[in-house]
């Protein structure tokens, strides 16, 4: 009888995801080939389930699994989200586990006419927050959109429970260019959503930002990377981070950037800042108002 998972994975009856949840550990990274291409297949391991992304390395294309029903002594099959509303393709997998070193044997399935394409994975790194392991590697994060290919690479010691991004390298897949690296960095790593991507200056470019590594009590503090036309590379924006210490940021496509200010419990009303980019550098605040909570 087939397996109930598969059947309602074939489906698409399972939830588009990356976890909800920062930190998505543990998560096995893969790399292989797809019909003989490069490919790098990231696998986010819940309680029962599988998610994470396909990554092609030769284009740069990235696109997330369904999240799926998984038991390490089955094979399962992850559906390819390219469409968010329908599953295209598949990729079918041999059973392995979380604690050994595979070599996974599988195919991708095109849902539409059922052909096959022969991909081979050998693990490379498992990312966890065991405090007895050490590791040290790259990964990407899927939520940059279509323009931008991002990638941290992060090293977590023993005796440690959390990753630190010392690197981020961003590849422009309009032009095809790779931008200049944002080295020397100490920011906190949160698998494959390490990043929190934003357009913050409107400018039509995603910008990102992320926690700063900092020891363990200390306030938490974000640092802002925009991309700056006149260099064509990501730059840390101090006035922007300088408006974050000062109270949560929100900001909505192509609108202002709004900074709470204040919270007035006897008189249940939040006060609120409104800031724009003047130019690519520089914040003016615009308004103030207030509301009710």
């Amino acid at each position: 009888m087939p397996n109930p998972f598969y059947l309602l994975a074939g489906l698409g009856l399972f939830a588009l995801a990356l976890p909800a949840a920062a930190g998505d550990l543990p998560l096995r990274v893969f790399q292989g080939t797809l019909d003989g291409r490069p490919l790098e297949v990231a696998l986010y391991h819940g309680k029962d389930t599988l998610s994470g992304y396909l990554l092609e390395r030769d284009s740069q294309r990235v696109t997330l699994f369904e999240e799926t029903p998984w038991h390490s002594d089955e094979g399962v099959l992850l559906n390819l989200m390219d469409d968010p509303k329908m599953p295209s393709a598949t990729l079918q997998l041999t059973p392995f586990r979380l604690d050994a070193p595979y070599r996974i044997q599988g195919a991708r399935i095109d849902l539409r006419d059922r052909t096959r394409q022969a991909v081979k994975l050998q693990d490379s790194i498992l990312f966890r927050s065991d405090r007895d392991r050490a590791w040290d590697g790259e990964l990407q994060q899927p939520d940059a959109g279509p323009r931008m290919s991002v990638r941290v690479h992060a090293s977590k010691p023993v005796d440690t429970a959390v990753g630190t991004i010392d690197r981020i390298t961003v590849h422009d897949l309009q032009s095809g260019q790779d931008l200049a690296p944002l080295d020397n960095l100490q920011l906190q790593f949160d698998g494959s959503r390490s990043l929190t991507f934003d357009d913050y200056n409107n400018d039509g470019v995603i910008d990102f930002s992320a926690w700063v590594r900092e020891a363990e009590g200390a306030p938490k503090v974000r640092q802002y990377f925009l991309y700056q036309a006149d260099t064509q590379r990501y730059e840390r924006c101090e006035p922007l981070e300088q408006l974050a210490q000062r109270g949560d940021l929100r900001h909505s496509q192509n609108g202002p950037i709004q900074v709470l200010t204040g919270r007035r419990f006897d008189t249940s009303t939040e006060q609120w800042e409104t800031w724009q980019f003047e130019g690519p550098r520089q914040l003016t605040q615009t308004n103030s108002f207030e509301t009710r909570f």
